[in-house]
């Protein structure tokens, strides 16, 4: 520890010193003058849109729509390979992109829709078209691999979050809470059910709601959610009222995109459809455990 407390020291001399010496005012202009002549020289250029279907969103058919946009601003396949060796990287999010530079794409197999050279040349009679070999494959051996940031940071926060006891646990509650206060029918539900009397000035609080949790893979909507659920935490637990919320299947009219069950309602021991989000949020909004997880989160992601 003496060794640690001694470096920091160290260090934070050595920053004193550049600022007293104006080392750091000339290293930020440097750095600003270097990042104006990088974004200077970005220039950027949007094919024509395509899309992957249901189900068939694997390395070959990311491929197939990259080169199918390309071969729809060249004249050949032969151009296509040209207009690939502009490209030096790929920059994706460490997902099955990253193999892209192994891809060797046979034209025949993936475009047969697509006449090889010579086909169709009539049509261009009075174009003087230089005449070029077809490639038989498409390669995109000459890209380098460099990983995007954004999906790191989203593995580091899964990684920390994992961490946390009894995570899975807390995961489903969090989410069907978010659910639960993000749209604005069952906000108000709660708001008209439960914030009544004495409690009618939180109603200033939910105006508005947390984003949806969206598996918790981004960094800044996790700590947007967070924040809005210990921002509220006392009038929540104060107002909360389950045996008024019970019985209601709100999410008959929600989107099932990131439904954590099939099932969309369960049976409680009356007999009675209880929303399993509501259900899940009402279990969370009266656990101490879950308000104290919130709270670590909290600190492990800011």
């Amino acid at each position: 520890m003496d060794k640690v407390v001694i470096k920091m020291i160290e260090m934070r001399e050595s920053v004193e010193s550049m600022v007293n010496d104006g080392e750091l005012c000339d290293f930020g202009r440097r750095h600003e003058n270097l990042v104006m002549f990088i974004k200077e020289r970005i220039k950027h250029h949007v094919f024509p849109p395509t899309q992957v279907g249901s189900r068939t969103a694997g390395l070959a058919e990311k491929c197939h729509c990259a080169l199918h946009q390309m071969r729809l601003e060249t004249m050949s396949f032969s151009e296509v390979q040209q207009l690939i060796g502009i490209y030096f990287n790929n920059t994706g999010d460490r997902g099955t992109e990253k193999a892209v530079n192994t891809m060797n794409i046979l034209v025949d197999e993936f475009f047969p829709y697509w006449h090889r050279e010579g086909a169709g040349q009539e049509d261009f009679a009075d174009l003087e078209v230089e005449q070029a070999i077809e490639p038989a494959v498409l390669s995109f051996n000459n890209l380098l691999q460099f990983p995007g940031t954004f999906h790191v940071i989203d593995l580091i926060e899964k990684r920390l979050l994992r961490r946390l006891p009894s995570w899975r646990r807390i995961k489903p509650l969090l989410s069907s809470s978010c659910r639960t206060f993000h749209y604005r029918y069952s906000r108000e539900y709660f708001i008209e059910r439960c914030l009544q009397g004495q409690y009618r000035p939180f109603r200033v609080l939910f105006t508005d709601g947390p984003p949806l949790f969206a598996g918790g893979r981004v960094w800044t909507i996790m700590v947007q959610i967070l924040g809005w659920f210990l921002a509220r935490r006392d009038a929540i637990r104060l107002s909360w009222n389950p045996h008024v919320l019970e019985g209601e299947d709100l999410d008959a009219e929600a989107d099932d995109e990131d439904m954590d069950s099939d099932d969309s309602s369960s049976v409680d021991e009356h007999g009675r459809n209880k929303s399993v989000h509501m259900r899940r949020t009402s279990e969370a909004m009266q656990s101490d455990f879950f308000w104290a997880r919130l709270q670590t989160a909290m600190v492990l992601v800011t």
